[in-house]
C-alpha cells in the first residue's frame, strides 16, 4: 500500500508546513527528493484544467522529485491569484515501484467579480481608484485580495495627507460573494505647522532639517502653502537621520 507523505502547503500571505501526517499514525519520513515523479494529479479543480495547473509547475511526470520545487511550484500557483488564499496543497505517495505520486489539493475562487463600488469617495473618481486597487470586474473575487486593496487605496489617501481616512471591505472578503464594495470615510488634509528635533547635541536642528524630505511652511515665503503631511514618508527620513549619525 502507497505510504502517505507529508503535506506541504504555502499560505498567501506567508509560509507555513502542515502537520507531517503518515499512514496508520506513524512519524512521516523525509521527503522522496530524488525520487522521480510518477503523476501529477490536480485534486478539486473544476475551472481550471489539469493543464493550466500543470503548465504553471516545474515538478512534473519523469522528473526528480525536489521539496525545494514543490515549494516553489505552490508559491506559482498561489501567484496566478486562481486559488483561495492558502488554497494550494501538495501531497505524495510513494508507490511499492519506488515512485511518486504528487497530489495538488487546490480550492478555486469561482466567484467572479461583478462590480466594483466606492462609496464615500469625493476626492478620487472611480477610474482613479479601480487602477489604484486593481480590483475590476470580470476578475477572480479574491478575498485576500480585496483587503490588500483597500490598504493600498488607503496609502494613496495618506500620501495626499488625509491621514484620518479609512477604508474597509463591506463585501468581498467571502468566498461566497459576487461584490467589491470599499466604504471610504475620507478625513480633512493634515498639514505639516513646522517640525522639531529633540535630543540632538552633536548636529544643530538647521542642519539635520537639511537630511530629511518632511518640511513646514518655507520662512519668508509670503503666504507659503503648508506641506501635506505624508506618514508613510517619516519611516525614510528616521532612516536618513539613522544614517547620518552612523557617519559621524
Amino acid at each position: 500500500m502507497p505510504r502517505v507523505r507529508r503535506v506541504s502547503s504555502v499560505r498567501w500571505a506567508g509560509a507555513w508546513i502542515a502537520i507531517l501526517i503518515a499512514a496508520g499514525g506513524a512519524a512521516a519520513g523525509d521527503p522522496p527528493n530524488g525520487k522521480i515523479v510518477a503523476e501529477v494529479i490536480p485534486v478539486d479543480n473544476r475551472v481550471h484544467p489539469k493543464e493550466h495547473i500543470l503548465s504553471q509547475m516545474t515538478t512534473r511526470a519523469g522528473r526528480a522529485y525536489d521539496e525545494a520545487e514543490v515549494q516553489e511550484d505552490v508559491r506559482k500557483l498561489l501567484a496566478t491569484r486562481w486559488f483561495a488564499p492558502g488554497g494550494v496543497r501538495v501531497s505524495t505517495t510513494l508507490g511499492t515501484d519506488g515512485r511518486v505520486t504528487v497530489y495538488v489539493n487546490v480550492i478555486e475562487l469561482n466567484n467572479i467579480v461583478q462590480e466594483v463600488v466606492f462609496k464615500g469617495n469625493n476626492h478620487y473618481s472611480e477610474k482613479e481608484l479601480i487602477n489604484i486597487s486593481g480590483i475590476r470586474r470580470g476578475g477572480p473575487l479574491n478575498p485576500h485580495s480585496n483587503v490588500l486593496a483597500a490598504l493600498t487605496i488607503l496609502d494613496k489617501y495618506k500620501e495626499d495627507g488625509r491621514v484620518f481616512t479609512t477604508v474597509r471591505v463591506t463585501e468581498g472578503s467571502k468566498l461566497t460573494d459576487s461584490r467589491v464594495v470599499f466604504e471610504i470615510v475620507e478625513s480633512p488634509v493634515v498639514r505639516v505647522a513646522g517640525v522639531e528635533f529633540r535630543g540632538n547635541k552633536v548636529s544643530k536642528s538647521a542642519w539635520l532639517a537639511t537630511q530629511v524630505g518632511v518640511h513646514g511652511p518655507v520662512v519668508g515665503v509670503v503666504n507659503p502653502l503648508t506641506p501635506k503631511f505624508n506618514p508613510i514618508a517619516l519611516e525614510p527620513d528616521r532612516k536618513k537621520l539613522i544614517d547620518y549619525y552612523h557617519q559621524l
